[in-house]
């Protein structure tokens, strides 16, 4: 594996609280909050934000939010792919070679696009290869939650806490990647 368990851990935690709302989210997003207070502190204050806000929330509320922020707004859609390539034939094959690097892994994105944020950061928590996902994280997953996070109003309600915690951590996990030899860019 090129991350270690801590990190594997709050990847698949990110991608259960950035997937459809269930009966789990509120435990992912405080479980997050707390192992990112332990390893990655700088992010820890917004996920607990957002762990705050959803546990206030009625699970239909939090349904409708989800659904409003990233499938009716596209500047702030999951599809990673979408972010880079828009509707063209470059998504296309994105989607393709993502799905041959999930299947050399051994990992499925279930019925999911391969290029939803959720299936990204779990297949992040199996990966094995720095030189396929090294550049999945710098060059595509972060420059679009930085594009999104500004789109988010600057409240600490609804879902850009979680994205911001997200994009931190991330930028941590991306600066470990250059340290260690996965990327060359600065």
């Amino acid at each position: 594996m090129i991350f270690p368990e801590e990190t594997r851990q709050l990847c698949r935690l990110f991608a259960d609280v950035l997937d459809y709302p269930g009966a789990a989210l509120v435990t992912s997003a405080e479980e997050c909050a707390t192992r990112l207070k332990a390893s990655y502190n700088g992010a820890a204050g917004s996920m607990q934000s957002f762990a705050g806000f959803a546990r206030e929330q009625p699970p239909g509320v939090l349904e409708e939010l989800y659904t409003h922020t990233f499938d009716v707004t596209p500047a702030d859609t999951l599809y990673i792919g979408y972010h880079i390539f828009g509707e063209t034939p470059k998504r296309s094959v994105f989607l393709v070679r993502l799905q041959e690097a999930y299947q050399s892994h051994g990992f499925s994105g279930g019925t999911e696009l391969a290029d939803h944020l959720s299936v990204l950061l779990r297949f992040l928590s199996v990966a094995r290869d720095t030189e396929f996902t090294a550049p999945l994280v710098h060059d595509c997953i972060l420059p679009v939650l930085e594009k999104m996070e500004k789109s988010f109003p600057k409240d600490k309600q609804g879902y850009g806490p979680a994205v911001s915690a997200l994009r931190q951590f991330l930028v941590k996990v991306n600066r470990t990647l250059i340290k260690n030899g996965g990327l060359t860019h600065d």
